[in-house]
């Protein structure tokens, strides 16, 4: 990053969805920006596939359905499109299909996790849901 010719010049490393974004929100503040992804196409892991019938998501992105994100995605002029995952939604991992848990009691049964990572999961969610420190 540096001063050239007076104009501001930012460096944003990774097309996801973050960086993109980021890259926006600067781009109509005026500032120059560069943005640097190693995968050939962006959007990092916001992505589906098309397989036969079936819609592949690569990644966890069901998260701007609705709230915050989708609003803050839409405020940068980006078409959101898509819903939350069918009840009967899969995931594979290994070469095997595991059923994607909706909600607390198929998080616990879940094969998709050890049960370290389902009790890191479950303090997690338990302070996002605690009170406020703030």
């Amino acid at each position: 990053m540096g001063e050239r010719n007076g104009d501001l010049e930012v460096a944003i490393v990774g097309g996801g969805l973050a960086g993109l974004s980021a890259a926006v929100a600067l781009g109509r503040a005026g500032v120059r920006v560069g943005v640097y992804e190693r995968s050939t196409t962006l959007g990092g892991r916001a992505a589906s596939r098309l397989v036969g019938d079936y819609v592949l998501e690569l990644g966890p992105h069901a998260l701007y359905a609705s709230g915050a994100a989708r609003r803050g995605l839409q405020g940068l002029g980006i078409e959101v499109r898509g819903s939350l995952p069918r009840p009967r939604a899969a995931a594979t991992l290994g070469g095997r299909y595991h059923k994607l848990p909706m909600g607390a009691a198929s998080l616990l049964s879940t094969s998709l996790l050890g049960i370290a990572d389902k009790l890191r999961l479950g303090r997690l969610l338990s302070e996002l849901q605690g009170p406020s420190s703030a």
